[in-house]
């Protein structure tokens, strides 16, 4: 499972570069991509509590 999570960050990473704001006081590119891990991670986490809901297994 954790081996998921580092595919899908990496996979984030290379998404996200070179999408960084020449605006001043925009969000670092670093902190972009924390925050898009937590969001991937928090979605993949609600996906699989909805999946083991729905077979019934135990938590």
């Amino acid at each position: 499972m954790r081996k998921m999570i580092g595919i899908m960050m990496v996979m984030m990473m290379m998404v996200g570069c070179g999408q960084q704001t020449d605006t001043a006081g925009g969000k670092s590119l670093s902190e972009v991509l924390l925050e898009v891990g937590r969001s991937t991670e928090k979605a993949f986490y609600t996906f699989l509590e909805l999946v083991s809901d729905t077979l019934g297994f135990l938590g």
